[in-house]
């Protein structure tokens, strides 16, 4: 289906094959697309200049958020006159290039793919080595693509690339990589190891971490996205880094963990608080939300500058989180109990959510919260509006990310201390293994 609209803005789909492709058997009508109703999609198809990737722009006045199939009509071959697979249909969504969600963690999910680091060599309590896999996903299954051989602490995905931490060991030197989101290209981008890291439109912002020049951990230096350009910041040390506006915001782990700003070129190093913030800061709007360390973990909030700090709770809290101008958190109760809690940014309104034993470590998505319960009692869910509370599944889950339809989490084996990643979907279905 050629013809198209051309007052529509085109939506570009790259699909990238093992070898070049023989551009000359290459014709509009090689491929079939749908949305998911039936409805004939308009595209225009192209090779691409690697020679080994089709281009195909889909035009389209509205997004069907059912998704669309693609189906190979005719055979692909390489210049060496070889058939190539096709997978011949397969399932696809549109969104907006810009949609990123969990940005920064373990798993990311970037329009139709999803990004993760899977374990399925090593991965225990007991071996500080971690050996692992980068994996790319459609959000069917259909493709999975294999990027490296790293365990990736933290992807950050930013244009073409996905930055991350080369996780090796706590003893060992885990440098900061970022590899092209096809897997073609992989660099290395700093000379040291790195604890944290925060990636901005022109920047990155780094911690070194060390394990033999221990007096210089913490460091925390700026370079360009290349690697480039290194510029250490004067006696800042810190972690938990985040940047707003013009300032980088960080815990500062030599001044008993009191929250700091500098300016994004090293100067101007001011200290907002003097209180641990260790567990928690978060920046939201014009203020930092922080939990107090030194007076029974409460919640507490202070304006960017620190000119204003206020307490918002009175519970002990473990974990916070801020979700559509809400604060949700989980607090420890009487008797080895545990509440969630939501309430106003400003402190007001506190409602408990579910009291519960157990608990450890809640997921906001959507109108769910998804938690778990410790001793292998499982992964639940609770429906914000309805407060309907299931069990999706009795697994021994050590943490949870849920992005797009799909809950990920690691699997702890107690006879040997290994874990391996699953995945399942948000209503309990589907559960499967990572390999």
């Amino acid at each position: 289906m050629i013809e198209k609209d051309k007052k529509i803005k085109p939506i570009e789909l790259n699909l990238r094959f093992n070898e070049e492709i023989e551009e000359n058997l290459i014709e509009q009508d090689v491929i079939k697309i749908t949305d998911i109703e039936g409805k004939p999609i308009s595209y225009n198809l192209r090779l691409g200049e690697d020679k080994s990737t089709l281009v195909i722009k889909l035009y389209v006045e509205e997004i069907c958020l059912k998704g669309y199939l693609l189906e190979f009509k005719k055979e692909i071959y390489s210049v060496n006159k070889k058939k190539l697979d096709t997978l011949g249909k397969m399932k696809f969504f549109l969104e907006d290039n810009d949609t990123i969600e969990n940005n920064g963690n373990r798993i990311v999910k970037e329009g139709n793919f999803i990004y993760y680091s899977g374990n399925k060599k090593i991965y225990t309590y007991l071996q500080s080595n971690s050996y692992s896999e980068i994996w790319k996903t459609n959000v069917d299954g259909s493709i999975n693509i294999k990027l490296s051989d790293d365990f990736a602490k933290g992807m950050w995905i930013d244009k073409e690339w996905i930055y991350y931490i080369n996780y090796r060991g706590e003893d060992e030197d885990n440098y900061l990589y970022r590899i092209k989101k096809d897997g073609s290209l992989r660099e290395k981008i700093t000379d040291v190891g790195v604890k944290d890291f925060y990636v901005t439109d022109k920047y990155i912002f780094c911690c070194k971490y060390d394990y033999i020049d221990i007096d210089n951990n913490y460091k925390i230096f700026r370079i360009d996205k290349n690697g480039k350009n290194k510029l250490d910041f004067h006696n800042v040390k810190g972690n938990n880094i985040k940047v707003s506006g013009p300032f980088l915001y960080y815990v500062n782990i030599e001044d008993g963990y009191s929250i700091y700003r500098v300016r994004l070129d090293g100067v101007e190093n001011t200290k907002l608080n003097n209180i641990s913030s260790k567990m928690y800061m978060e920046l939201y709007k014009e203020w930092i939300y922080f939990i107090n360390e030194e007076y029974d973990y409460n919640l507490y909030r202070m304006l960017k500058d620190g000119s204003y700090i206020e307490q918002l709770n009175n519970q002990v809290c473990r974990q916070v989180i801020i979700h559509k101008d809400k604060l949700y958190y989980y607090s420890l109760e009487k008797e080895e109990k545990a509440a969630i809690y939501k309430m106003n940014l400003d402190g007001e309104k506190i409602e408990r959510i579910l009291e519960t034993d157990g608990l450890t470590q809640i997921y906001i998505k959507g109108k769910n919260i998804y938690y778990i319960k410790d001793q292998q009692k499982g992964i639940y869910s609770i429906n914000l509006d309805s407060l309907d509370n299931k069990l999706l599944k009795k697994v021994n889950a050590v943490s949870i990310d849920v992005v797009g339809e799909y809950i990920y989490y690691y699997n702890l084996n107690t006879k040997d201390l290994s874990m391996n990643l699953f995945r399942m979907k948000t209503d309990g279905s589907n559960n499967e293994i990572i390999e």
